[in-house]
């Protein structure tokens, strides 16, 4: 897991392989967590951030202008956005890594559960990857709490 405090971009390296046994699974949360990271502070579920936090880390300040931002109607959390995002996450999640769900039991509901109850516990974010490249070909670091609080 990774320390919510990231002290540099370049120097993220991640724990990330493909496991061909039961740990194939955290594969896939990987992946979710990824999408999940796309999703939260997106057009399709802008954030409020508490501009303390992330203002005054400049590691964080080159990507705060790629996020989507409403102090009234924004959500502190992925668990928050819509349906329309969390399925957006879970679909993108499941056609990469499909190990997420083989047996189609996913509980989004438990897994936000359990994933806020690891962030706040242990004061991290992801799981095993610490970065991701996004569409533009960015390397962007999984810095922000998903399912316990942004601005934790």
């Amino acid at each position: 897991m990774v320390k919510a405090l990231v002290s540099s971009v370049t120097s993220l390296v991640d724990c990330r392989t493909n496991f061909t046994n039961i740990l194939s699974i955290y594969n896939g949360v990987d992946q979710y967590l990824i999408e999940a990271d796309k999703q939260l502070c997106s057009s399709g579920c802008p954030c409020n951030l508490n501009s303390n936090k992330y203002s005054t880390n400049t590691t964080w300040l080159p990507y705060l202008s790629n996020w989507v931002q409403d102090p009234l109607n924004g959500k502190t959390n992925f668990t928050g956005c819509s349906e329309a995002s969390k399925s957006i996450a879970y679909n993108a999640a499941i056609k990469i890594d499909p190990r997420l769900d083989v047996d189609q039991t996913f509980n989004a509901i438990g897994f936000s559960k359990a994933f806020a109850w690891i962030e706040t516990t242990f004061n991290c974010t992801g799981w095993c990857s610490k970065s991701y490249v996004d569409s533009s070909g960015r390397t962007i670091p999984l810095f922000k709490y998903l399912y316990s609080d942004i601005n934790l």
